[in-house]
């Protein structure tokens, strides 16, 4: 049977997991919201990417859902499960999720296994969306993500801002991933499929924010960006809720049970990577 893969919103991640899927011999496709938008990704990737009112699963074996939640339900989920439900051809099913499901561990080590007590409202979305798709589609797999970075979505690229600044809060740890390790992770799955697993998909090096920023000015050769303590910084709700957890991610399973060697193990190879694709 060929391998057909349908990616629920192309985006920056979607996009990186669809050449690598191509590469792998996967036939692929997808949808975004807009029909000028599908039409544009179509003509500059020369892959088959609909609007979301025109999607066709017939024949599909391999789905991956990218779209962010939509309260405490999944839109794709609500406009297609008795679709996907029905697919006989089905053998893959996965969900992009958070690490952010975890929620603040005093910056103790969390792995798949761990209890999820989400501190802000977004991750208890999450939660509950992880949980629609492994109660219903019993293909599924669980991704979880920290934040998301790779060329022209990097620190490199904030540092050069004018109003850039790195927010300092103590003892503050994230974790972070480079698209490529994204991509080749979910390839990895999509290749072994072992229904109902979740995954943490993160690097070897988690850290506060300030010293990411920091790296990227001193590898572009720019004066350090003004550093703000967090309780005199203003932020949106949203950015400030970023700050609520403090943790530590294995990403353990994915290399023991996937096979999967990360080519980007800390945010200075990636970043060192990123700039070197620029000269």
């Amino acid at each position: 049977m060929i391998k057909k893969l349908f990616c629920f919103g192309v985006g920056f991640s979607g996009l990186e997991i669809l050449k690598h899927a191509k590469l792998s011999g996967f036939e692929v496709s997808g949808c975004v919201r807009s029909a000028e938008k599908a039409k544009k990704l179509s003509t500059e990737t020369g892959f088959d990417i609909v609007d979301i009112n025109n999607v066709d699963l017939t024949g599909i074996t391999h789905i991956l859902n990218t779209v962010p939640t939509n309260g405490m339900s999944d839109f794709i989920y609500d406009q297609f499960i008795e679709q996907i439900k029905s697919l006989k051809t089905l053998k893959w099913f996965g969900y992009m999720s958070t690490t952010g499901v975890y929620g603040n561990t005093n910056g103790e080590m969390v792995d798949e296994t761990s209890p999820l007590n989400p501190s802000g409202i977004r991750g208890k979305q999450r939660v509950a969306v992880e949980k629609l798709w492994l109660d219903n589609v019993k293909q599924t797999h669980i991704f979880r993500l920290p934040g998301i970075y790779g060329a022209g979505r990097s620190a490199l690229d904030i540092v050069q801002s004018p109003k850039a600044r790195a927010i300092k809060k103590d003892g503050q740890i994230f974790s972070r991933i480079h698209i490529y390790d994204i991509a080749q992770t979910v390839v990895a799955s999509m290749k072994n499929p072992n229904f109902g697993n979740i995954y943490n998909v993160c690097d070897d090096l988690p850290c506060d924010n300030v010293a990411v920023l920091s790296y990227a000015c001193e590898l572009q050769n720019i004066k350090m960006i003004p550093v703000i303590p967090f309780e005199q910084a203003e932020m949106s709700e949203m950015a400030r809720s970023f700050y609520l957890d403090k943790r530590r991610v294995s990403n353990n399973k994915i290399k023991k049970e996937l096979g999967v060697k990360l080519k980007y193990p800390t945010y200075k190879i990636g970043l060192q990577a990123i700039l070197q694709s620029k000269s």
